[in-house]
């Protein structure tokens, strides 16, 4: 009887055993289906999301041809302007350097013109 008694322990064993690997299978299937679930909300609420995107009115800005050419054209004016501007006040700069030195040299020639003697033309020595 010891035998049997053994034997059937040993059954009852292995049938706790095999209880208890069918409910962590259960469990596992479970959370198994339970992302699936989560997975497939996900899905449907990304969908719906992107159809409002997709639906959504697009609004394209078109500017007339002209617009578009006026904009370059008014810029180069405007640089041009300021560089006619720069250039004047160099030129105005240039000018009256210019005219400084040419004052210097006609001093500076009629003092050697005194020094030497000689009479500079266009200028009167009573004598």
């Amino acid at each position: 009887m010891c035998v049997v008694v053994r034997a059937f322990l040993r059954y009852l064993a292995g049938w706790d055993r095999y209880a208890a690997l069918e409910t962590k299978v259960q469990v596992i299937e479970n959370r198994g289906l339970a992302r699936m679930q989560i997975s497939d909300t996900f899905q449907a609420e990304t969908k719906t999301a992107l159809a409002d995107v997709v639906s959504a009115p697009k609004v394209i800005v078109e500017e007339a041809p002209n617009a578009r050419m006026d904009r370059p054209a008014d810029l180069m004016i405007t640089r041009q302007d300021a560089m006619q501007q720069t250039m004047q006040t160099g030129f105005d700069l240039f000018r009256k350097d210019m005219s400084s030195i040419s004052t210097k040299v006609e001093v500076v020639g009629s003092k050697v013109d005194m020094m030497t003697g000689k009479s500079s033309p266009g200028v009167f020595h009573p004598r």
